[in-house]
């Protein structure tokens, strides 16, 4: 069977059909959130600081499948040279799926890469992983992957195996209530040796933006497949209207005893009733949420879940449990606002997911894959 193939390169936009793909896949699924096809183009052009050094290729069989590849000259796994691949869709057809993985793996060989994982979307500061399990009629979250369940099994039939886990918990407010309230001594201890923990604002994140960026390139340096990110890119994808959508009440930062930024932990609400496809004429387009615009229609549904979504601590603070002092600040802090808890995307081996071990009601799964490349 011949395909058409249709492809695009270095910040030349996406393919005719890209975005047909998804639409014809999550026709019928309530819960997708739809893509914003300016944005995603966008990022696919010569606006995009990834542009700089990375190298990126897009290719399309029209109401098939598609899928993007990446190469950054500063991806390695496992020592070896990784192009990444994202923004993969497909409805499952076989043939097409062999044709347009065999595109993009030669096209990953003549990029020098050794090694192929993904779905990644550029980066692992990104939207990455694929969806494995997810509770009956749970919403996602904004960040969050979600795809068919049967996208893992035609991973394993390219011989592409799970690497990293990660898992989202999900815990009812006043169960973690008592949870915290015991933990409680180590932010006064923290506070005793002149450490500050505040309400994260939101023009506190925007005044500090070069020192964050220092600090989340630190945090997720060891984290497998990152690419760190420049200061033109993470200011770009971390400006002002990423940060109006985080609750400002509850997320959190801490300064050390010379006034450095020690660590940050940022809460946002879980939005996915408003931005799903099912919400139809009501709904929200991600770039468009602000907290203090949604969160009220939120609340006026019912029950609102907070979402632990991106935490950093600085590596000169690390072993004086920083992190479980954000933590706990945050419970705190939204006390009587949130009605259930989501420890986000959580790497099946941090210690960090200890904390809600036997709390949780429900956890979501997910999974990167990866493979080695034969020359």
């Amino acid at each position: 069977m011949t395909f058409r193939l249709k492809t695009s390169g270095n910040a030349d936009g996406l393919p005719e059909g890209f975005f047909d793909v998804a639409r014809r896949i999550y026709r019928d699924e309530p819960r997708w959130i739809p893509e914003d096809p300016a944005g995603l183009e966008n990022r696919f052009s010569a606006e995009n600081p990834w542009f700089a050094h990375g190298k990126t290729a897009a290719f399309c069989i029209p109401d098939k499948a598609r899928l993007a590849m990446f190469k950054h000259p500063s991806a390695f796994v496992d020592g070896r040279a990784a192009a990444f691949f994202g923004y993969w869709e497909t409805v499952g057809d076989d043939a097409a799926d062999t044709f347009i993985f065999n595109a993009a793996q030669d096209w990953a060989r003549e990029q020098g890469a050794e090694y192929l994982c993904g779905p990644i979307n550029f980066s692992t500061y990104g939207t990455y992983r694929l969806l494995l399990e997810i509770e009956d009629g749970g919403y996602p979250f904004v960040g969050e992957p979600f795809n068919p369940q049967y996208y893992p099994e035609i991973l394993r039939g390219f011989n592409f195996e799970p690497r990293s886990k990660a898992l989202t918990q999900i815990a009812p407010a006043e169960v973690m209530s008592k949870v915290w309230r015991k933990r409680k001594p180590l932010v006064d201890e923290l506070r005793s040796q002149g450490y500050r923990i505040e309400a994260l604002e939101h023009q506190i994140w925007l005044n500090n933006l070069r020192e964050l960026h220092e600090l989340i390139n630190e945090m997720f340096s060891d984290n497998f497949g990152y690419t760190p990110l420049s200061f033109a890119a993470f200011e770009q994808m971390c400006n002002a209207s990423f940060i109006r959508r985080i609750d400002p009440r509850t997320s959190v930062i801490a300064y050390a005893p010379d006034d450095s930024i020690a660590g940050f932990f940022l809460l946002v609400p879980q939005y996915g009733p408003l931005i799903v496809q099912g919400a139809k004429d009501d709904r929200v387009a991600v770039g468009d949420l602000s907290f203090d615009q949604h969160f009220p229609r939120l609340r006026e549904r019912g029950d609102v879940g907070g979402i632990f979504k991106t935490g950093a601590v600085a590596p000169a603070h690390r072993e004086k449990g920083i992190f479980s002092a954000l933590t706990i600040t945050t419970f705190e802090l939204g006390e009587g606002i949130y009605d259930s808890w989501y420890g986000a995307l959580i790497r099946a081996d941090n210690p960090s997911r200890r904390y809600a071990d036997g709390y949780a009601d429900d956890s979501r799964r997910y999974a990167l894959f990866g493979k080695e490349l034969n020359h």
